[in-house]
């Protein structure tokens, strides 16, 4: 939201490089060797808390207008249940419920990282090293940092302030949710460790590894630059 016929008018009309983010997978994309793609990951248990937490933000209005889309496929999207512990229950066991499968997901970007085109940034380092990953990311742009600036840069990307001006980072200004501003929200990673046995633990690395492969799981839960 918005639909298409509003978006795509919108990227025609931006004149200087343009910036799009998508949760799609690199399959679902148009891909094109003159664009620079970067991938973010994180644990898929932290995706989980963090998108339990979107989740039971929406306004009803915002499921109408979802389950009300063109070409729409599969059941209609609901509230979730208030139970963190039942939505990463049915997450593990449905694969992605409510939404896509995270694994596949995280798949279809991993088979391409030897492109010179796709970058993979990882939450725990954005958070660890801001400053590393921000010139990062900047090489791979071919961006050049102007030192007087950056400590700006570092400001204007942190979770305080993003979270002080919710309104420039909150999709649509915050029009889809009861509380705009717990959009984001906590911004920690582990929260699950709380909630959690060992046994589920255990099993949803176990489920990563045999899905993603050793290396792309090890990833996932720690962080890294991969190769």
């Amino acid at each position: 939201m918005p639909g298409k016929e509003v978006k795509l008018p919108q990227i025609e009309a931006i004149t200087n490089r343009r910036f799009l983010k998508s949760h799609l997978p690199l399959d679902a994309l148009i891909f094109n060797k003159k664009a620079k793609y970067i991938c973010v990951g994180r644990d898929g248990r932290d995706v989980l808390w963090s998108l339990h937490a979107h989740h039971n933000n929406f306004k009803e209005e915002t499921y109408t207008r979802l389950n009300e889309a063109p070409n729409l496929v599969g059941p209609p999207f609901q509230p979730p249940t208030e139970d963190i512990h039942q939505y990463y229950t049915e997450w593990m066991e449905k694969d992605g419920y409510p939404v896509w499968s995270f694994f596949d997901y995280i798949l279809s970007w991993w088979k391409y990282k030897h492109l010179s085109n796709i970058l993979f940034v990882h939450y725990a380092d954005l958070k660890r090293d801001p400053d590393g990953e921000i010139r990062r990311i900047a090489a791979f742009l071919d961006v050049a940092i102007d030192e007087e600036t950056f400590p700006k840069i570092l400001e204007y990307c942190s979770f305080d302030f993003m979270k002080e001006n919710f309104t420039k980072y909150v999709p649509l200004g915050g029009g889809h949710f009861k509380e705009p501003d717990a959009f984001i929200n906590k911004g920690k990673n582990k929260r699950w460790q709380e909630v959690l046995s060992e046994e589920e633990v255990a099993a949803y690395e176990a489920t990563a590894i045999e899905r993603l492969g050793e290396e792309c799981a090890h990833w996932l839960a720690n962080g890294g630059h991969p190769v």
